[in-house]
């Protein structure tokens, strides 16, 4: 998906057995979001206390979450 285009997205049920058999009906006006533009870290400093960390400013971004990892961990949330 590209950044900034509208994409319009709907779900409908089938047979586990073949994915052939409609089980459903689904939802002609589906619904729709655009995806955001990647916010970039523009900078890292170390601050008494812990680190600051700065990014690009994403417009219609309500908030942001931020997360971590190691070399050899996953990405961990460090909080909104």
């Amino acid at each position: 998906v590209k950044a900034g285009q509208e994409y319009i997205y709907t779900v409908r049920a089938y047979n586990v057995q073949d994915g052939e058999t409609v089980w459903s009906s689904y939802d002609t006006t589906g619904k729709s979001q655009i995806r955001l533009e990647t916010p970039h870290i523009s900078s890292i400093s170390n601050v008494d206390g812990g680190l600051k960390i700065s990014w690009n400013k994403i417009t219609g971004t309500g908030m942001y979450r931020v997360y971590r990892r190691t070399e050899t961990s996953g990405w961990s949330n460090l909080g909104d």
